[in-house]
Protein backbone atom coordinates (compact mmCIF):
# COMPACT_ATOMS: atom_id res chain seq x y z
CA UNK A 1 0.00 0.00 0.00
CA UNK A 2 1.35 3.39 -0.80
CA UNK A 3 0.32 5.89 1.88
CA UNK A 4 1.01 9.59 0.03
CA UNK A 5 -0.49 12.06 1.80
CA UNK A 6 -2.75 14.60 -0.12
CA UNK A 7 -2.82 18.15 0.69
CA UNK A 8 -4.86 20.56 -0.95
CA UNK A 9 -3.23 23.17 -2.46
CA UNK A 10 -4.15 26.47 -0.88
CA UNK A 11 -6.34 28.63 -2.73
CA UNK A 12 -4.91 31.75 -3.94
CA UNK A 13 -5.87 35.36 -2.14
CA UNK A 14 -7.40 36.59 -5.35
CA UNK A 15 -9.73 33.21 -5.39
CA UNK A 16 -10.56 33.64 -2.05
CA UNK A 17 -11.75 37.18 -1.87
CA UNK A 18 -13.71 35.98 -4.99
CA UNK A 19 -15.78 33.49 -3.51
CA UNK A 20 -18.86 34.11 -2.38
CA UNK A 21 -19.84 33.70 1.07
CA UNK A 22 -21.77 30.21 1.95
CA UNK A 23 -25.53 30.27 1.70
CA UNK A 24 -25.44 33.75 -0.50
CA UNK A 25 -24.78 34.12 -3.80
CA UNK A 26 -25.13 37.76 -4.06
CA UNK A 27 -22.10 38.44 -1.44
CA UNK A 28 -18.40 37.48 -1.59
CA UNK A 29 -15.87 37.17 0.76
CA UNK A 30 -14.24 40.60 -0.40
CA UNK A 31 -17.56 42.46 0.39
CA UNK A 32 -16.87 41.28 4.43
CA UNK A 33 -13.27 41.92 4.16
CA UNK A 34 -14.16 45.48 3.31
CA UNK A 35 -16.45 45.53 6.12
CA UNK A 36 -13.61 44.22 8.39
CA UNK A 37 -11.43 46.70 6.45
CA UNK A 38 -13.38 49.50 7.02
CA UNK A 39 -13.97 49.32 10.61
CA UNK A 40 -10.40 48.36 11.80
CA UNK A 41 -9.66 51.96 9.60
CA UNK A 42 -12.31 53.64 11.18
CA UNK A 43 -10.69 52.86 14.42
CA UNK A 44 -7.65 53.88 14.23
CA UNK A 45 -8.64 57.46 11.87
CA UNK A 46 -10.68 58.15 15.51
CA UNK A 47 -7.49 57.84 17.84
CA UNK A 48 -6.38 61.26 18.61
CA UNK A 49 -2.86 60.43 18.96
CA UNK A 50 -2.47 58.46 16.20
CA UNK A 51 -1.74 59.60 12.54
CA UNK A 52 -2.37 56.83 10.00
CA UNK A 53 0.70 56.71 7.11
CA UNK A 54 -1.76 55.36 4.39
CA UNK A 55 -4.77 56.20 2.73
CA UNK A 56 -7.78 53.99 3.15
CA UNK A 57 -7.07 51.34 0.10
CA UNK A 58 -3.64 50.57 0.71
CA UNK A 59 -4.93 50.35 4.17
CA UNK A 60 -7.30 47.97 3.16
CA UNK A 61 -5.24 45.85 0.64
CA UNK A 62 -2.57 45.44 3.00
CA UNK A 63 -4.75 44.60 5.96
CA UNK A 64 -6.31 41.59 3.75
CA UNK A 65 -2.73 40.59 2.82
CA UNK A 66 -2.24 40.18 6.55
CA UNK A 67 -5.12 38.34 7.35
CA UNK A 68 -4.49 36.10 4.36
CA UNK A 69 -0.98 35.15 4.79
CA UNK A 70 0.22 36.97 8.64
CA UNK A 71 2.42 39.62 9.53
CA UNK A 72 6.01 39.64 10.07
CA UNK A 73 6.87 43.31 12.54
CA UNK A 74 9.10 45.46 10.91
CA UNK A 75 9.98 47.03 14.03
CA UNK A 76 11.84 46.27 17.07
CA UNK A 77 10.60 47.11 20.77
CA UNK A 78 11.29 50.47 21.66
CA UNK A 79 9.61 53.07 24.37
CA UNK A 80 7.20 54.02 21.24
CA UNK A 81 5.94 50.41 20.55
CA UNK A 82 5.92 49.95 24.30
CA UNK A 83 3.37 52.76 24.54
CA UNK A 84 1.54 51.64 22.18
CA UNK A 85 1.15 48.22 22.96
CA UNK A 86 0.26 48.80 26.29
CA UNK A 87 -2.29 51.94 25.79
CA UNK A 88 -3.87 50.24 22.56
CA UNK A 89 -3.70 46.13 23.11
CA UNK A 90 -7.33 46.08 24.66
CA UNK A 91 -9.24 48.55 22.07
CA UNK A 92 -7.48 46.69 19.21
CA UNK A 93 -8.43 43.25 20.95
CA UNK A 94 -11.77 44.22 21.51
CA UNK A 95 -12.32 45.35 17.57
CA UNK A 96 -10.04 42.69 15.99
CA UNK A 97 -12.95 40.81 18.15
CA UNK A 98 -15.55 42.17 16.33
CA UNK A 99 -14.45 41.79 13.17
CA UNK A 100 -13.48 38.15 13.36
CA UNK A 101 -17.13 37.70 14.85
CA UNK A 102 -18.63 39.40 11.64
CA UNK A 103 -15.95 36.97 9.59
CA UNK A 104 -17.13 34.18 11.60
CA UNK A 105 -20.60 34.87 10.87
CA UNK A 106 -20.61 34.62 7.56
CA UNK A 107 -18.23 31.63 7.74
CA UNK A 108 -15.65 33.33 5.38
CA UNK A 109 -12.54 31.32 6.97
CA UNK A 110 -9.64 33.92 6.81
CA UNK A 111 -7.03 31.56 7.02
CA UNK A 112 -4.48 33.43 9.38
CA UNK A 113 -6.27 34.50 12.42
CA UNK A 114 -3.76 35.66 15.22
CA UNK A 115 -4.93 39.47 16.85
CA UNK A 116 -1.05 39.62 17.30
CA UNK A 117 -0.71 40.37 13.46
CA UNK A 118 -3.40 42.49 13.63
CA UNK A 119 -1.74 44.76 16.50
CA UNK A 120 1.46 44.97 14.78
CA UNK A 121 0.14 45.73 11.40
CA UNK A 122 -1.36 48.81 12.31
CA UNK A 123 1.41 49.96 15.15
CA UNK A 124 4.25 49.56 12.02
CA UNK A 125 1.97 51.89 9.92
CA UNK A 126 1.23 54.41 12.48
CA UNK A 127 2.56 57.71 13.76
CA UNK A 128 2.38 57.58 17.20
CA UNK A 129 2.19 60.88 19.02
CA UNK A 130 3.09 61.01 22.65
CA UNK A 131 1.08 63.89 24.82
CA UNK A 132 3.69 64.32 27.73
CA UNK A 133 5.93 65.21 24.59
CA UNK A 134 3.83 67.78 22.76
CA UNK A 135 2.39 69.54 26.37
CA UNK A 136 5.96 69.99 27.24
CA UNK A 137 6.83 71.83 23.75
CA UNK A 138 3.81 73.71 24.38
CA UNK A 139 5.15 74.67 28.00
CA UNK A 140 8.55 75.35 26.68
CA UNK A 141 6.78 78.03 23.28
CA UNK A 142 5.01 79.26 26.44
CA UNK A 143 7.87 80.39 28.57
CA UNK A 144 10.07 81.75 25.88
Amino acid sequence: MNCIPYCKPKMSLSAWANKPIKYESTIFVKDILNMITYRMYAWVTTRPDLDLGLSYESFRDQYIKVLYYGYQTKKFSDTVTDYFDLKYLEETSDVYNECMTLAAHYQIGIPKIAMMDTLEYIRDNVIIYDPAEEEAETDREEYY
